[in-house]
This record gives structure tokens, C-alpha cells and sequence, in this order.
């Protein structure tokens, strides 16, 4: 028998290393000087992280030069052991598709390997290639979802997706399916938001679609999208497949039209890259370019590029979104880069309009309380104002702010109101009238929310002293209390309480 050869015999010895707290130009530097593409990054002399220079360039180009390498590493790397046989290894670079992995002995860097090594050995192993293997198949092409479209979605719905698909037949036009609607059709949820993306001018498309299905058109040209409404008032969101360049950190998108499979790119996360085919040859075709759907059965959020919070902090707020919303997880990687976006303070380059709009989101999601504690864990709700504290007093407060809105539904299943501003009415509390003045002219809220939000703060301990006194009171003295305020007030009034006596005045109020 052939003696098995082993890792030790083909390592190669470590050569400069860059420290975690080493800004990006020094790093660059540095692999300039070696001629390296990749060099490792140590911390007390144990490996932590992986540096690529074409991340560190997107970074220096974006202005980020002075920042700490730790915030653009690969922190997710294989590792193997000098004593791991050279097979071992052969697989680990098969399956992980990398080419240099770096060799550790008690948790110090003591050599790298690379795929020129093994392809150098005189042994048995077959070359490796950059074909895909073992399944890794990036676009599953075999999926047919139209049976399951059919099954899941109303006729109305389905019978529009099919005219989107002819019209773009006749025009000689790719047209695809996008995003949220196929995710959450493979997850079974409902989703009525059609987004269509075609590899052509949207605008056009549109105006052609509106014109075939009597329908009205809105276009955007900036962003190379359109809008429809129909007659039945469901809507469909149209763009050209493009690409996107960030002229700098945090802003808006510079683009240009593409091809679907880059449109896909520009995502934010794995799980929103799948397109299904509307045309007549691909109709209900599954494409999944990034291993969407594998993320989908795992319950993972993953950024499609290590530089993703950087061009745009927004995604922080949806990757906590469709986390609690799916009951999902962040990737480490994904985590470990956004825990380093907040750092760089990313939320203070974004124009606070754009906050306010994903502040609104986020307190509107099913269960704002989950997503409350998970923005807490990552940045403590700072991007909104630096006092407010998410202690054992101010969730007490929301979980009775939940508790109430869940009365009022039951109580009044036709008052319409917004749910999100009474969780924001909750964490304002602490905050002085000034302050609560200022953040909300900083988002850009209406003056009459501001109004509404200092007058039911002044008005809370008088109303709750008096709504929860025992005996009668009269009427004319609750409405007078109570006429000023607006609902989502008197909702967190009745939740600052938690008394049901004064939960039921207001009901009465309410039903007059």
C-alpha cells in the first residue's frame, strides 16, 4: 500500500498576515507589496478571518479606507489540521469550491495550501475543475411551479400572470416573475405584490400592458420602472432587468439594464433572488441562481456580497425584518457584516427620510415585538434617538401595548389605525417633549403626528388618574378628555395603564 499522503507534505509556510484592527489602505498595501489576492487576518496570533483584495478595493473606492480590516473579512473560512490526509483535503476544496485553505494546529495559522499544491502531487486524485458538482447546480432548471401557481393563487391573479406572459410573447419580450411573490409562493404564504422584471424597456412594456388590459400606467424613468393598476385595483410593479452602481456609501442607486441573472445580484438577500418564467416556452420555470431555495429550507438570511450593508444600510432593517417574519436566522457571515456596518455607523450616512419609511416597516410587521428585541440586540435602537433603553420597564410597556391592540382588534374589527405609530408612542416615552419633538422633525413626520404624540404624553397621567377612579363619572367629562386625542393615543394611554376599568371607558367612548 502506497503511504497516505498527508497535508504537512505539501503545506506551504505562512508569509505576512494582517491584524484585525489594520485599516483597509494598509491592508491593500500590503498585498500590493506580496503580490497576494488574499491574506489571512490574525488576532493574538490565531486565525480570524480571511481579507480578499477585491472586497478591500469596493471598500477603499467607497471611501472606507480608514477602516478596520474586520469589517470586510470573511470570517466563515475551512480550516484543516497538518495531520489531514491530502484526500481530505481534495474534498473540502470540491465541495467548498476555494482555492487556497489556510492550515491550523492548535488554534495558530501554521501554513496555507492551495489547489496548486494537490493538482502538483503525484497521486490518484482527479483534477479539479470549475465544472459544478454534487448537485451544486446554480439555476434549477427542472422545476416547474406554474401546477403550483395554478393551485395557490385565485383565478383573477393567475389568469393576469398568464396575460403578462403572452403580451410579452407577442413583443418578443423575457419576462419574469421576481422576489417576494415566489418566495413566499414556495413558503405558502399569500403575497398579492406582482413584480415583473423583463429584459427590456419596462416603460414601454408597460405602457403596451396598460393599454391591452385596460389599465393605468405610471412610470419612473430614473429607475427604468413602471407601476400598473387595473380596473380591479390589483397592481403590478414592472423593471427592467439591471445592474446597480453605489457612487458612494448609503446612496441611491446608479443603474443601467442587465440581464435577469444580474438584476438578481443586485438583491438584497439570497432569498429574494428567484424569478419564475412568464413566457410561453418557461412559463412557471423556477430560476434560482444563487441557491435561493437551499437558504429557504435551511431558514437562512444571506447577503449576496460582503460590501451589501455598505451600499445599503436599509438592508440592516429587512434582514431583522424577514428574520422574525420567517422565524429564520442570519448566516454568521451575514451577521458579522452587519454588526460591522453598524459600527462604521451606516445609519447616520442614510438620508433620515429613507430611515422613517423602514422604521414604519419594521413596527409594522405581524410581531413588532420580535423585531424590536432583535434591533436591540444589533444597535439598540440608537438610529432612533441615543435614549432610548430597552429595559425590563419599556418591554413590559410594548408587550401591554401588544396585548392591547389585540383587544382593540377583537373589539373593534372595522376602526382602521396605524399600529406601528402606538408602538412608536412606547419607545418615545422615556424621551423628553423636546426630544420627542426633535426626532420626529428629524424623520420627517407630519406636524399633526408630533402634535398627537406630545398631547397624549402630557395628557397620560391626568387621563389614566381619572379614567381609573372608581364609582361614575360622567360622559361629558371622558369626552372632554378624550375628544383631543387621536385613536393611537388613547390606545397607548390604555396600554401605559394596563387597567381594565380604563380600558373599558375608552371602549365606551369608542362605541358612541
Amino acid at each position: 500500500l502506497k503511504p497516505q499522503r498527508l497535508v504537512r507534505d505539501v503545506m506551504g509556510s505562512v508569509k505576512d498576515t494582517l491584524s484585525e484592527d489594520l485599516p483597509v489602505r494598509d491592508a491593500l498595501k500590503s498585498m500590493d507589496l506580496n503580490g497576494d489576492a488574499m491574506m489571512a487576518v490574525i488576532k493574538d496570533g490565531r486565525l480570524t478571518g480571511l481579507a480578499l483584495r477585491n472586497t478591500l478595493v469596493e471598500a477603499m473606492a467607497r471611501g472606507y479606507g480608514h477602516s478596520p480590516v474586520k469589517g470586510y473579512m470573511k470570517r466563515e473560512i475551512p480550516t484543516v489540521r497538518p495531520a489531514s490526509s491530502v484526500s481530505e483535503l481534495y474534498d473540502l476544496m470540491r465541495d467548498k469550491e476555494i482555492s487556497h485553505i489556510p492550515v491550523i494546529s492548535r488554534k495558530q495559522l501554521v501554513g496555507w495550501v492551495s489547489r496548486w499544491d494537490v493538482l502538483g502531487m503525484p497521486h490518484e486524485l482527479k483534477p479539479l475543475s470549475s465544472d459544478r458538482r454534487r448537485g451544486k447546480v446554480k439555476i434549477q432548471e427542472t422545476d416547474d411551479l406554474s401546477g403550483l401557481m395554478q393551485d395557490k393563487l385565485s383565478l383573477a391573479m393567475y389568469s393576469l400572470i398568464k396575460d403578462i406572459g403572452r403580451i410579452a410573447d407577442a413583443g418578443n419580450i423575457s419576462a419574469y416573475l421576481v422576489g417576494g411573490f415566489v418566495r413566499d409562493l414556495l413558503l405558502g404564504r399569500e403575497n398579492f405584490d406582482l413584480d415583473v422584471v423583463v429584459e427590456a424597456d419596462a416603460m414601454a412594456f408597460a405602457r403596451n400592458l396598460g393599454e391591452k388590459l385596460k389599465a393605468k400606467a405610471t412610470v419612473h424613468p430614473r429607475f427604468k420602472t413602471a407601476n400598473l393598476i387595473l380596473p380591479d385595483k390589483m397592481k403590478v410593479d414592472l423593471a427592467t432587468a439591471r445592474s446597480e452602481f453605489y457612487e458612494y456609501p448609503a446612496a441611491l442607486p446608479t443603474v443601467k439594464p442587465s440581464s435577469i441573472q444580474q438584476d438578481m445580484y443586485r438583491r438584497d438577500f439570497s432569498i429574494n433572488t428567484l424569478a419564475l418564467g412568464l413566457n410561453g416556452k418557461d412559463f412557471g420555470r423556477l430560476f434560482d441562481f444563487f441557491e435561493a431555495r437551499k437558504d429557504l429550507r435551511e431558514g437562512r438570511i444571506r447577503v449576496l456580497h460582503d460590501l451589501s450593508f455598505i451600499e445599503d444600510p436599509t438592508r440592516i432593517f429587512r434582514a431583522v425584518r424577514f428574520e422574525q417574519r420567517f422565524n429564520f436566522k442570519l448566516d454568521r457571515h451575514t451577521e458579522t457584516l452587519l454588526r460591522a456596518a453598524v459600527d462604521l455607523e451606516m445609519f447616520e450616512k442614510l438620508h433620515q427620510y429613507r430611515v422613517k419609511d423602514e422604521l414604519i416597516l419594521l413596527l409594522s410587521e405581524p410581531r413588532p415585538l420580535k423585531v424590536i428585541r432583535r434591533m436591540g440586540e444589533l444597535h439598540e435602537l440608537r438610529f432612533i434617538h441615543p435614549g432610548i433603553r430597552l429595559d425590563r420597564e419599556m418591554f413590559k410597556l410594548l408587550q401591554s401595548v401588544a396585548d392591547t391592540l389585540i383587544w382593540f382588534d377583537g373589539a373593534f374589527p372595522r376602526k382602521e389605525y396605524k399600529p406601528w405609530l402606538v408602538y412608536l408612542s412606547a419607545l418615545l416615552k422615556s424621551l423628553s417633549p423636546e426630544e420627542i419633538k426633535q426626532t420626529l422633525s428629524r424623520f420627517g413626520f407630519a406636524a399633526g403626528l408630533n402634535e398627537g404624540l406630545l398631547l397624549s404624553n402630557a395628557k397620560a397621567g391626568t387621563i389614566i388618574t381619572t379614567l381609573n377612579r372608581s364609582g361614575k363619572i360622567p360622559a361629558s367629562r371622558v369626552n372632554a378628555l378624550l375628544r383631543p386625542l387621536p385613536l393611537e393615543s388613547l390606545l397607548f394611554i390604555a396600554a401605559l395603564s394596563g387597567s381594565p376599568r380604563l380600558r373599558e371607558r375608552i371602549h365606551r367612548y369608542l362605541s358612541l
